[in-house]
């Protein structure tokens, strides 16, 4: 009889290294995301809350809020696929930084907020 012990610890440490290192690009990707839906939301809002004092900067926010709310469905769409890759990375017992789980906890909170601010400013334009 053969033993195939050595082959089956083989193939299970490269499954192994597989596994994290996919689980890595998920965790980077699903961070990267993330930062960038919150980069976006909260440059958006800085620009478009303040009152604008000229007919420039009126153009320049109607602007900004017809693109916001044109890619609001397009993003909305992103929310779900990334909550499901965070919980694949909670499923294989993933550790994520702190300040990741803390936007990842506030996402829907601080989506719902931007609409809201968006609906308000487009009645207040």
């Amino acid at each position: 009889m053969l033993d195939n012990t050595n082959i089956k610890t083989a193939l299970v440490n490269v499954m192994l290294c597989w596994e994290n290192t996919y689980l890595k690009v998920i965790e980077d990707k699903c961070c990267s995301v993330l930062s960038d839906l919150y980069s976006k939301i909260n440059i958006n809002k800085a620009q478009l809350l303040p009152d604008p004092t000229d007919h420039q900067q009126l153009k320049k926010n109607q602007d900004l809020l017809e693109k916001c709310i044109k890619e609001k469905p397009e993003t909305e769409a992103r929310l779900g696929p990334l909550e499901d890759k965070f919980n694949l990375l909670d499923y294989y017992g993933v550790s994520i930084n702190d300040e990741y789980l803390l936007k990842r906890r506030n996402l829907r909170e601080v989506w719902t907020d931007f609409c809201t601010a968006l609906d308000e400013m487009e009645i207040r334009n």
